[in-house]
């Protein structure tokens, strides 16, 4: 019976429900200890977390180690150099990087 309410909670709830989102202008990436780091500055959260440390910006982190994550790479560096408007979304997990803390990136969307 425990066990059929905890499946239903976890159902309903999705972890990344705790997770971050922030839509804004693509600032500041680094390369660092294995992964990339970067951070959208000037706009506003969908959703703060735990790692939302800074009222004005999100960091967020990834590993560009398939080829999801290398298609990342390039929406990240593109939004970098045009200046156009991102909505990113993160993963829920939070580690510390160059710029403090940052959350793990699982989407990002290019506007305009």
């Amino acid at each position: 019976m425990y066990k059929s309410i905890i499946l239903i909670l976890f159902v309903i709830f999705p972890l990344n429900a705790f997770a971050g989102s922030y839509q804004g202008i693509v600032r500041n990436i680094f390369a660092y200890n294995g992964k990339i780091f970067f951070e959208v500055y000037n706009g506003g959260f969908d959703n703060s977390t735990t790692c939302t440390t800074k009222p004005d910006r999100l960091g967020f982190w990834f590993v560009p180690d398939e080829p999801y994550k290398e298609a990342l790479m390039s929406i990240v560096l593109t939004a970098k150099v045009t200046e156009k408007l991102v909505w990113a979304k993160g993963s829920g997990t939070c580690i510390d990087g160059p710029m403090g803390k940052s959350e793990e990136l699982k989407h990002i969307d290019l506007k305009g």
